[in-house]
């Protein structure tokens, strides 16, 4: 029964670390409004936005709580 919650929390916190880097690209990656149709001409600028996204966390790693993820996993 433990382990059944904690991996329930550990769904929860990944699902919210996802949320997080798609709701950075609709609200600062303008990803919003799009303005191509179709799969093949959104490709580039999505994976352009979430590049971008990559490059500003990786600025300051800290800002999505790793590091006290990490820390609270010694404790399991």
């Amino acid at each position: 029964m433990v382990d059944a919650a904690l991996s329930e929390l550990d769904s929860q916190w990944l699902r919210k670390w996802i949320e997080e880097c798609f709701g950075w690209a609709r609200v600062i990656g303008g990803m919003r409004k799009s303005r191509f149709v179709g799969r093949e001409k959104l490709d580039f600028p999505f994976v352009l936005t979430m590049s971008a996204y990559n490059l500003v966390r990786m600025r300051n790693p800290g800002a999505l709580g790793l590091q006290k993820r990490v820390s609270n996993a010694s404790f399991r």
